[in-house]
């Protein structure tokens, strides 16, 4: 059976859940980093073993993580993890709509990976609410920047959470046009490095 399977059925996603809310001031963050890369490699193509992470309390503690963490591989970790437990789980997307602020700054940060907080919002913009709190937050530049990014992974999830922004709200459209979206994604057409999911935010700004 596969390693996530046989690691959620020996018990471990308990104690794992635990290290992310460890409290007792002897971590500098570097074991709460490590569980968070666990939480995220077991949630990423196994759905009962994301289950099995929000039933333990996961998210809610992960989004604290989020908010604290400064090391560079820790945001990615919990980014990373926070993306896996958010898709497809609208529960999750309502639990961690308080960590949009937070997810956005990370867009905002010079040398951080930036594809996993990316990732993360293109689920959470799944809701009406959680749109309008990125807006709100100021997520669509940074989106439209990263789409400018060296990263296929960045410029293709970003391409999707403008588009899942601009196909629900015609003043959303209207911040990723004025961002310079439309441009950006031209040149990488001509370029012939333009993702799938630029293609279709290209054909969505062209057609409303």
């Amino acid at each position: 059976s596969h390693p996530e399977n046989q690691v959620s059925s020996v018990g471990a996603i308990p104690p794992l859940v635990a290290m992310l809310g460890d409290d007792d001031g002897s971590d500098d963050g570097g074991a709460k980093s490590l569980a968070a890369a666990a939480c995220w490699s077991l949630a990423r193509k196994n759905p009962a073993a994301a289950m099995a992470l929000t039933e333990a309390g996961a998210v809610p503690l992960l989004v604290d993580l989020l908010e604290e963490a400064a090391e560079r591989t820790a945001v990615v970790n919990v980014a990373g993890a926070l993306g896996c437990l958010v898709a497809g789980h609208e529960g999750n997307r309502t639990r961690v709509a308080g960590a949009i602020p937070r997810l956005v700054h990370i867009l905002t940060q010079p040398a951080v990976e930036k594809a996993n907080a990316a990732r993360t919002l293109r689920h959470l913009a799944e809701d009406e609410s959680n749109r309008r709190a990125m807006a709100d937050a100021g997520a669509i530049p940074p989106l439209v920047e990263l789409l400018r990014s060296s990263s296929k992974k960045g410029v293709a999830t970003a391409a999707d959470a403008l588009r899942i922004l601009a196909l629900h709200d015609a003043s959303h459209r209207d911040l990723v046009r004025s961002a310079g979206a439309l441009r950006t994604l031209t040149k990488l057409r001509r370029s012939r490095k333009i993702p799938a999911e630029g293609l279709l935010l290209i054909r969505l700004l062209a057609l409303m």
